[in-house]
């Protein structure tokens, strides 16, 4: 029979992977799943850069916990090192941030400001010597900020030798075990729903992006059809033949921001989860493209379909008037 973990974790990226690592090293039992391989979504996209750039904009709070978030790593990568084969590549390569206009050297200005209140290393360099170390920068070049302590990981890698490291520690790892739904008791949520069979666990954490953009996707329909029906119904009072009453107006807009809302979420679904445009069109622009004409197409469809009914229904409330 297989043990009810007292952690399920819900996405194997590099935020899901970190969790399943931590709470293994603390002893609790944990099972990780992901739809497909470890670290082959947002982890295996991202750069990699460990810095926020625009550091010195942030928060005070937010700032200090991005710095204590960064001074992680370093040992984090040798505490997993002897549990997993997989390198995640942790470089301390530094960061040239190049002033190319007023904006920049502003943005410049107050970075190095920020970094020297805080003892942290940075350099100026004029063109020359910017030039010198990168000789294929813009010639819109001004000046150039060097951050000597700024590193980098390889994402996907991370994620990978997380999970490695975690597992020797007990815990559970299962790529390609897509989540389909939720196990829910009064109050709380006690479970996933998988490809593979219903997982319990004592606590569910989503760390990952699918989750997340499930919601977001939900969201986004709701809000898209809140706004398609308020744009539509101004189309239609703002550029008719003859303009609609009210009524009328509202319940054509409701039906063509209904078609919209649904198509766009179709739409993104479609490219999301069921089809790789970029292989079908040989490249993301192009299939930008297509899935744009298509997309504009059946909204005007769906804007003619709403306001004919609602001509149609104006024309039916004056021959009730009549």
């Amino acid at each position: 029979m297989a043990r009810t973990p007292d952690v399920l974790v819900v996405g194997g990226g590099i935020v899901g992977s970190a969790i399943a690592w931590r709470l293994a090293k603390a002893g609790a039992a944990v099972t990780l799943v992901d739809k497909g391989p470890i670290g082959r979504e947002a982890s295996w996209a991202a750069g990699g850069m460990l810095t926020p750039v625009h550091l010195a904009e942030y928060p005070p709070a937010l700032a200090g916990a991005c710095s204590a978030s960064l001074a992680l790593y370093e040992p984090l990568c040798r505490e997993i090192a002897p549990l997993s084969p997989v390198d995640p590549e942790y470089r301390v390569s530094g960061l040239l941030l190049l002033v190319t206009d007023d904006a920049g050297e502003e943005a410049a200005r107050t970075l190095e400001a920020w970094k020297r209140e805080r003892g942290q290393p940075v350099e100026r360099l004029s063109r020359d010597e910017t030039v010198a170390l990168e000789p294929k920068v813009t010639p819109q070049l001004r000046r150039a900020l060097r951050l000597p302590d700024i590193a980098q990981v390889r994402n996907n890698r991370m994620a990978v030798a997380l999970c490695e490291a975690a597992a020797k520690k007990g815990a559970e790892i299962r790529p390609d075990t897509p989540v389909t739904g939720f196990l829910r008791v009064p109050g709380r949520l006690n479970g996933v729903k998988t490809s593979r069979g219903d997982l319990y666990a004592g606590t569910t954490v989503l760390g990952g992006s699918g989750a997340r953009a499930a919601v977001g996707l939900a969201f986004a329909v709701v809000f898209g059809f809140v706004v398609a029906v308020t744009t539509v119904a101004m189309i239609y009072r703002v550029f008719p033949r003859k303009a609609p009453d009210r009524r009328p107006t509202i319940a054509g807009a409701l039906v063509a921001a209904a078609s919209i809302s649904v198509l766009s979420a179709a739409y993104v679904a479609y490219l999301r989860f069921a089809a790789n445009f970029e292989q079908r069109y040989a490249s993301a622009a192009l299939a930008a493209v297509v899935l744009l004409g298509l997309w504009l197409y059946a909204a005007n469809v769906a804007l003619l379909v709403g306001y004919r009914v609602a001509e149609k229904r104006t024309a039916r409330d004056e021959g009730n008037v009549e």
